[in-house]
């Protein structure tokens, strides 16, 4: 008699459930699902009825998805683009150290809230709030692209620019369960393409400066050099 069934009969337990293995030498391990049923027949005399079931392909499917989940967390966990996943309702699900670092959040405080408080976007031309499209792609089954010139605004309230899309999650059934939005900062290209443009211009600028004033020169010395110019004479 094992542990669990002598607990179950001292503590006078009407049945228990276990799920334990088999291992043979040179043979695959055999995980097995094992339901009993307690009858008292007297004082010291007990019925037992189970039902064992051999579970060891769903253990392995269990173990392969398991497994699964950590290499995909893993890799989400290294990404340097921001993550957040979220039920149809817009709450958080997950969020990714890349994610968290950059909105100043911690990943343990944003579970179950709702990510347009932990995600504030705003235009960076006109300080308008831009919308987090997670019902559109909820609704819509598409895939949305952030407008252009979208701001993060951070927990601490500084701002980043970034640039991403919200998809939708699938389950297996291809029903909408959810949305992923991916983003990341683009703050540091975004300054580098301004002073490139201003760099652009200002260089444009000076082209068009020198070329006003070899014309104003060329036009100077022609009007110097006119012929049949000739000095003013002076009457005695």
């Amino acid at each position: 008699m094992d542990t669990r069934c002598r607990s179950a009969l001292v503590e006078g337990r009407a049945g228990y459930e276990q799920v334990f293995h088999i291992v043979k030498a040179d043979k695959p391990v055999i995980w097995i699902s094992e339901s009993v049923t307690i009858r008292r027949l007297s004082d010291h005399k007990f019925s037992l009825v189970g039902v064992a079931l051999d579970i060891t392909p769903v253990r392995g499917a269990e173990e392969a998805l398991a497994a699964e989940k950590e290499r995909l967390a893993v890799t989400l966990r290294a990404m340097n683009e921001c993550v957040i996943t979220t039920d149809v309702a817009g709450l958080i699900q997950y969020m990714n150290p890349a994610a968290a670092e950059l909105t100043g959040w911690r990943a343990e405080e944003v579970q179950g809230r709702p990510v347009v408080e932990i995600c504030r976007l705003q235009s960076a031309r006109s300080d308008q709030a831009v919308e987090v499209p997670i019902a559109r792609v909820s609704r819509g089954d598409k895939v949305a692209d952030l407008p252009a010139h979208t701001q993060l605004l951070t927990r601490n309230g500084g701002h980043h620019q970034i640039e991403g899309c919200c998809a939708p999650i699938h389950a297996a059934d291809s029903k909408v369960v959810g949305t992923v939005l991916v983003f990341r900062d683009v703050t540091e290209q975004e300054r580098l393409e301004q002073e490139l443009v201003r760099a652009t211009r200002l260089e444009s600028v000076g082209v068009l400066a020198g070329g006003i004033a070899h014309d104003f020169k060329q036009h100077s010395h022609r009007r110097h050099g006119q012929p049949g110019a000739c000095p003013a004479r002076h009457r005695r």
